[in-house]
């Protein structure tokens, strides 16, 4: 018992702070569509944003002084953008990111699957119920279910987010059982959703950290060649890409005849022509801007037609404007450095993530995105001067 007490004793009050606000935070986000919970989960998500932003302030406050104001800008810049662009999703990543001070990745992580799993099981059990709003989607015939959810897809999006953490976490321990996790996921995603997205960055994924495993050499020695070196700079530089790459898409999209228009339709499942028609319709500024969106249950539920954007490349540039999205470049670049100095295999998951995001935004959204968290860790961990230079640094695959 006096264990206990001394174990509660040693937590410290911003800590334990911030994992009450991000219980608050994921179990809202997730239980929005339970029909008695829906409107009280909003007030309580936004009484946790406050809470998160008071912890932030005492965080900050207790950075060296150059750092400290930098985090006040860019502060000042999210608040910014919340006011110009009505939306929190910037806003809850960038206070989560600061409020975990003194908190292990893998903590965090762990904690997040506590969370998860349980929330997995008893949405669908009151979807089935009839507990949450239902909403049914059909694709060529077969019904689509949101299993407690918005939409089939954020079900899913769910499904693997909770399997990418665990994959993470037995990151030195893969075999069997996480083969097993993996068939399971993508039945279940299949089964009830039919995602392709999310199924095929799982098996991508899945794959990749497999290989990772079997191949992994520490500290060997290879000579730079050609292929490692554009093999380096692509995941380095992957959001920078593939952000080009979204615009481009769109630019041959409205360029299209339209028999080439209906083929890019079709393989991104109306994706292309929803961004190229918002693209058409708002203009790219400084700091955003407010971005009407109609999703499938607004648009059954209204009569309204469907005005969806789900590039989070697009997305973040019509939503946040300029500013945001070349910093989030920067700083993503900057997360990719780190994790490969640092030999982290969490560069292969956030990769997947990163081109997950041509089709889907849920790389941009903390509650589905854990990994985001991992900038929390290199902003209060300062390895810098422990990592090996860049032109004399050793082979570190993660």
């Amino acid at each position: 018992m006096k264990r206990r007490m001394q174990k509660w004793e040693a937590v410290k009050p911003n800590v334990l702070l911030f994992y009450i606000c991000y219980s608050v935070f994921i179990i809202s986000t997730m239980f929005k569509q339970v029909l008695v919970l829906g409107d009280v989960m909003g007030q309580i998500y936004q009484i946790c944003l406050v809470l998160l932003a008071l912890t932030c302030i005492v965080s900050i406050s207790r950075m060296p002084k150059k750092k400290m104001l930098l985090l006040y800008l860019i502060t000042l810049l999210i608040f910014v953008t919340k006011i110009t662009t009505g939306s929190s999703i910037l806003l809850s990543l960038w206070l989560l990111i600061v409020a975990g001070r003194n908190i292990k990745f893998d903590d965090i992580v762990k904690y997040d699957l506590m969370i998860k799993i349980p929330a997995l099981i008893i949405l669908p059990c009151l979807y089935f119920s009839g507990l949450t709003y239902t909403n049914i989607y059909h694709r060529d015939g077969e019904i689509r279910h949101s299993m407690g959810f918005a939409n089939p897809n954020t079900f899913s999006t769910y499904v693997m987010a909770a399997l990418a953490e665990i994959l993470y976490l037995r990151r030195n321990n893969l075999g069997i059982f996480d083969i097993l996790l993996v068939i399971v996921s993508i039945f279940l995603i299949d089964y009830y959703a039919d995602s392709q997205t999310q199924i095929t960055c799982i098996i991508v994924l899945a794959v990749i950290l497999f290989i990772n495993k079997m191949t992994k050499k520490k500290h060997r020695s290879i000579k730079a060649n050609v292929f490692k070196n554009i093999g380096t700079f692509i995941i380095d530089h992957a959001f920078s890409i593939l952000l080009i790459l979204s615009l481009c898409i769109v630019g041959v999209y409205s360029l299209s005849p339209n028999g080439a228009k209906e083929s890019l339709n079709e393989l991104s499942h109306n994706r292309t022509m929803f961004a190229s028609e918002m693209m058409n319709e708002y203009d790219v500024n400084l700091f955003g801007q407010k971005v009407e969106l109609i999703y499938g249950d607004r648009a059954r539920q209204t009569g309204e037609d469907v005005r969806s954007l789900d590039n989070a490349y697009v997305y973040l540039l019509l939503m946040y404007g300029l500013v945001v999205t070349v910093l989030y470049a920067f700083f993503m670049k900057k997360y990719m450095q780190r994790a490969r100095l640092e030999g982290n295999i969490i560069r292969y998951i956030m990769l997947i993530y990163l081109v997950g995001g041509l089709m889907e935004h849920f790389l941009l959204l903390p509650q589905t995105n854990i990994f985001l968290l991992y900038f929390s860790y290199m902003l209060y961990n300062d390895m810098n001067k422990n990592l090996p230079r860049e032109h004399d640094m050793k082979e570190i695959d993660g």
